[in-house]
């Protein structure tokens, strides 16, 4: 067995441990603990956040997801014949998140929700916020089609940042969704930047949660 290998086994021991939202020590306390580089720790945190068994906050470190989403990555793209998508003009507030682990500016952005359908059935929906500061007047038709075209035609992409956790629905999620307010929705947060490490564009994608065992108390 690797030394990588065995480090990942021994932090993945200790996760099994913890409650779901409890936060991991620190790269550098792992390092010490284990008497190895920070570049091994760093390593086997990437393979068990690459897993869902962890995900990782900006500034803040690395925290254990929940146990229904290990080794289940949620499909957020599900091709299909049927597929249509409507979009509703929705001035929503940037979400506090993207606020306090992104550099940026709430007068920048334009808010949208882009609505998902699967033979009229609702799949899914997204809370998009662009920055037009940067990209400039906005295309409502061809963001129907795909945010990530209409971003890639204007060439300001160059990296992004995604994390997925489960969190209880609110009242848009209740509406759009047609679920109960005390079920919880697994839920994808992503995030595009340019090379000036600017934020382009971010968005909260939220699911139907029907295939997923909602009622564990693993859920935070």
């Amino acid at each position: 067995m690797t030394l990588s290998k065995e480090i990942f086994n021994l932090i993945l021991l200790e996760v099994k441990s913890k409650q779901a939202g409890s936060q991991l020590l620190s790269e550098q306390a792992y390092a010490k603990k284990y008497y190895t580089t920070r570049q091994t720790i760093r390593g086997a945190l990437k393979a068990l956040e690459s897993q869902n068994i962890i995900y990782s906050v900006k500034g803040k470190g690395y925290f254990v997801n929940s146990k229904i989403l290990w080794k289940r990555l949620i499909p957020f793209s599900i091709k299909h014949q049927s597929t249509t998508s409507q979009i509703l003009k929705k001035d929503i507030e940037l979400d506090k998140y993207f606020v306090g682990n992104f550099l940026t500016c709430k007068n920048d952005f334009k808010s949208l929700i882009k609505l998902r359908y699967i033979k009229n059935n609702i799949h899914k929906y997204s809370i998009v916020w662009i920055n037009t500061k940067i990209v400039g007047t906005l295309d409502y038709q061809e963001i129907k089609n795909s945010v990530l075209v209409f971003l890639e035609k204007r060439q300001v992409l160059a990296k992004s940042y995604t994390k997925i956790i489960l969190l209880k629905a609110n009242d848009i999620d209740s509406k759009i969704l047609g679920i109960k307010p005390i079920e919880y929705v697994p839920c994808r947060y992503s995030v595009l930047i340019n090379d000036y490490n600017e934020v382009i564009q971010c968005s909260i994608e939220k699911y139907v949660p029907d295939q997923f065992d909602l009622n564990s108390k693993e859920v935070f």
